[in-house]
């Protein structure tokens, strides 16, 4: 067995292994509400994520290892990275440094165990590179074919894809390869990619594209803008790159054979930094980007020095973010919330009937404890919750799991019920009774 198989299977093991351990984040738990109500997209996302959890419904009982099918499936994605590397004849040494950036990188290597609409993004993503890169160097039709297919497929994955579009575009223009592209085989793309993408088309098409427009306005539109919002990003962004890499980044761009990373990366960092001065940009939105960067760096004769140096960062960060989970009472509240909801499961017997205030209480609550937690309706943002018929409370007395500064819905003040705290939690979580006259 060669190295890069022994590194396949040995992370695959210690991502199943967390995983299995690991409660699912509320927005996991949301995910896990859909694949209990199956439909062909959802208001919030396109419907892959969902698939993927329905899969690993029959492992429920163990853990959580209802993950390991999307585990496996975004892990697989390696194979992709070996035949893109293949592709372009880079060096073996250099598959291996790019195998363990992506593995040691916390966002993409711990953080590839949560089920979130960009775990399939992920597979997708490179999967087109892979058939992009095919098409400029062989043009065979059955490329631009499998190209359209796995467009389509990362469309059912996340909106994002559509922004390959936008990189190939930008890299076919820049470098003038439009020459290159055999347009009786296109035909082939724009048709399997309509295909495949067809359940989310038609689902938008029977609700009003409610999907669509939410994406746009959510990425997009804010009610007011705030200038710290492009600086955040850059940042942010700067941050996520590795500095000292991002040098040689820089410097590797000219690389005739590295250009797709580098236009596959450097264009979706510009197309976010573009919103980010129309709304706020969160970080998980440009991580498609990521994997080419590194893959770029990993193909460039990086001095020993600075690997070493990038090699005792990521092990830190990687020890302090297994550390944290470990405390997770004073853990920052992304690992903080899944511990914390797993060990209020007893409440939904407790105080029954049980509201959440938001999406990713009442979720959380109803998956680890596999009793139906609502949420209030109207409250916080339009979701899934709100296209179930439960949505409003028709009990005179009912109980709500909420922050103190949660507000309730219009309606709710309108009825003027009787309010009161009756339980007090960590970070400022209470149970709140209302009785209704």
């Amino acid at each position: 067995m060669n190295f890069f198989f022994q590194i396949f299977w040995l992370s695959l093991l210690v991502k199943l292994v967390i995983g299995y351990f690991l409660p699912l984040l509320p927005d996991e738990a949301y995910y896990w509400i859909w694949s209990n109500n199956l439909q062909l997209s959802y208001y919030d996302h396109p419907p892959m994520i969902a698939w993927l959890f329905r899969l690993g419904h029959f492992l429920e009982p163990y853990g959580h290892a209802i993950r390991f099918p999307g585990i496996i499936f975004l892990h697989f994605s390696l194979f992709i990275w070996r035949e893109i590397f293949k592709q372009l004849r880079l060096s073996e040494e250099s598959l291996t440094r790019f195998l363990f950036l992506i593995l040691l990188v916390p966002y993409l290597g711990i953080g590839s165990i949560i089920l979130t609409p960009d775990l399939p993004l992920m597979f997708f993503w490179p999967l087109s590179l892979l058939f992009f890169i095919r098409i400029i160097q062989i043009g065979k039709w059955s490329d631009y074919t499998w190209l359209g297919v796995s467009l389509g497929l990362g469309f059912l994955s996340k909106y994002h894809i559509v922004l390959f579009l936008i990189c190939a575009i930008f890299y076919l223009s820049l470098e003038r390869k439009w020459s290159i592209i055999k347009w009786k085989y296109v035909g082939f793309t724009f048709a399997f990619g309509l295909v495949f993408s067809s359940p989310v088309i038609i689902w938008n098409a029977a609700n009003d594209f409610q999907s669509f427009t939410f994406q746009l306005k959510h990425g997009l539109k804010a009610e007011s803008w705030k200038w710290i919002w492009p600086l955040e990003y850059l940042a942010g962004q700067f941050l996520m790159l590795l500095p000292p890499l991002a040098f040689y980044f820089y410097k590797g761009r000219k690389a005739d054979n590295l250009k797709p990373f580098y236009y596959f990366t450097v264009t979706v960092l510009f197309f976010f930094f573009a919103t980010s001065f129309k709304s706020s940009v969160e970080m998980n939105w440009t991580l498609m980007a990521f994997p080419s960067f590194f893959a770029l760096v990993s193909a460039l004769d990086i001095p020993q020095k600075t690997m070493r140096f990038i090699w005792g960062i990521l092990i830190v960060l990687n020890m302090a973010l297994i550390g944290s989970m470990l405390s997770w009472h004073s853990a920052h509240g992304k690992i903080f919330e899944p511990f914390f909801f797993s060990s209020q499961k007893q409440k939904v017997e407790k105080y029954e009937p049980l509201y959440g205030i938001n999406y990713q209480i009442s979720s959380s609550l109803w998956y680890f404890s596999k009793t139906p937690v609502y949420k209030i309706g109207d409250a916080s943002r339009f979701d899934f919750f709100d296209t179930l018929d439960s949505k409003r409370p028709t009990e005179k007395v009912i109980y709500v799991f909420k922050e103190k500064t949660n507000e309730y819905p219009t309606w709710v003040y309108d009825l003027k019920p009787e309010m009161e705290i009756v339980e007090e939690m960590e970070r400022n979580y209470v149970i709140e009774k209302l009785e209704f006259k």
